[in-house]
């Protein structure tokens, strides 16, 4: 419920307030993250002016799953008001390569705990954090102390992401203690403890693509002389 709860504080009350229609990207998805789906049925009561909900995960560890009512697991204790069309759909594979398949551009995209400064991953996510980045929508990472949102953001960055909310903690991260097995920042770490927001190109990498797109045009007319 972390991340569900924390999303007045990401989009901004105002914002949030004004939304009919929101499109959840949750990449990196885990098993137990598509197994506790219903949750994002408070969005429906926090959000009472959405009429079009819709959920949808991406992991290389799920199964693909077609859209469904987000309450499919148990539709008589998970009620969804009847002026809101909310349904969950899951996909197989990374983000990079499954997002051209979605019919919906993302209203915003969010990791959970992806490990991104994690040498072990680092590469594995470059693509999918390059393709974020020239999409445009709002991507939010979250990490289980705010030691590891600063690395993520380190390397958000050097994909090009222009970083528009510091890193910070979510005044909604999860309740329970785990014991932080590196024991470098805490003694325990908590489910989405911190989190940073990106949104676009950085400028320097506009300033870099402008003059790449000037340059061909320049090179296309020239030939053209011949």
């Amino acid at each position: 419920m972390s991340h569900v709860l924390g999303l007045p504080a990401l989009l901004g009350k105002q914002k949030l307030s004004e939304l009919d229609s929101l499109v959840i990207h949750l990449i990196g998805a885990s098993a137990q993250e598509a197994m506790g789906v219903n949750k994002f049925i408070e969005l429906v009561r926090l959000i009472p002016t959405l009429k079009y909900l819709r959920i949808i995960l991406i992991g290389p560890d799920l199964q693909d799953f077609e859209e469904s009512p987000l309450n499919f697991t148990d539709p008589m204790l998970s009620k969804i008001r009847s002026s809101c069309d909310a349904r969950v759909t899951v996909r197989n594979g990374c983000y990079h390569d499954v997002v051209e398949s979605l019919e919906e551009t993302p209203t915003l995209a969010f990791a959970s705990h992806p490990g991104i400064a994690d040498g072990n991953y680092t590469e594995s996510w470059r693509p999918t954090l390059e393709l974020l980045a020239s999409k445009g929508a709002p991507v939010v990472v979250t990490g289980y102390n705010k030691q590891e949102v600063l690395d993520d953001r380190t390397h958000l960055e050097t994909c090009g992401l222009r970083v528009i909310v510091e890193p910070q903690a979510n005044p909604f991260r999860g309740l329970r203690p785990f014991p932080d097995p590196t024991r470098e920042c805490s003694d325990f770490i908590y489910g989405n403890s911190h989190f940073v927001v990106t949104q676009g190109l950085k400028a320097s990498y506009l300033s870099i693509s402008w003059h790449v797109s000037t340059r061909s045009w320049r090179l296309q007319r020239a030939s053209r002389r011949f």
